[in-house]
């Protein structure tokens, strides 16, 4: 979360005293007055619930496993009325997953490094247990709109880059971090989408790749609600 705030803060940083060339850089994209056709939804916060599918054998994960991602979007309207436009800019994303297991790796007789995630052993007492992945991302949407304060449709896809991991496990004798787990795939992308009515919206996204590189083939689904601002 702390590093999802300071990303805003320095995203946002540099567009406050440079108002006048972000917005010039929209001139000419389609004819007409220099004021219309209107910019929207140029903020996008999300909150969503992270599960993963399909689990791998004797994984089990909580239903309070929380993510939250953070984009500035370019809002280019492709008509006059802007009820159609394309959008892309940077964003951040963190996912969350509690759950049972616990990442290991082991060299096969190849010599191949397998990742895995495998149960907890039997009889072991936690009371927390999760990985956080922390990723730099690149949504793009296709939006489709009523008009201002109205309903909205954006389909979309989103790119990302792992720029951090960490589990943590706490139980009776205290809490152990691991930091930069090896057995993550470091790209990862999938089909998104944010629908609904005036600033709030039904969030979705899959990932097409894999979770774990070298290992069980899961990904993450989340689902959760988008705050769309300006």
């Amino acid at each position: 979360m702390r590093g999802i705030l300071v990303f805003v803060f320095l995203l946002n940083t540099p567009i406050a005293f440079c108002q006048i060339s972000a917005e010039e850089a929209y001139k000419g994209i389609i004819p007409g007055e220099y004021n219309s056709p209107e910019r929207m939804h140029r903020w996008m916060m999300d909150v969503y619930q992270d599960r993963w599918e399909p689990l791998p054998n004797g994984i089990q994960s909580k239903w309070y496993s929380f993510g939250i991602a953070a984009s500035r979007m370019i809002d280019i309207p492709l008509n006059k009325r802007s009820t159609i436009a394309f959008a892309f800019g940077p964003g951040i994303g963190s996912h969350n997953v509690h759950h049972n297991g616990a990442f290991t790796n082991t060299i096969d007789t190849s010599g191949i490094r397998r990742y895995r995630i495998e149960p907890l052993p039997t009889g072991y007492s936690y009371k927390r247990n999760k990985i956080r992945l922390t990723l730099i991302e690149l949504p793009f949407q296709l939006r489709i709109r009523s008009k201002r304060d109205g309903f909205f449709f954006y389909p979309g896809f989103k790119a990302g880059w792992l720029v951090g991991n960490h589990s943590l496990i706490v139980d009776d004798q205290g809490k152990y971090k691991r930091y930069n787990y090896k057995g993550f795939e470091k790209l990862q992308y999938g089909p998104t989408l944010h629908m609904g009515y005036n600033r709030l919206a039904l969030y979705a996204y899959y990932s097409l790749t894999p979770v774990m590189k070298e290992g069980e083939d899961f990904r993450t689904f989340s689902i959760g609600l988008s705050l769309n601002f300006f």
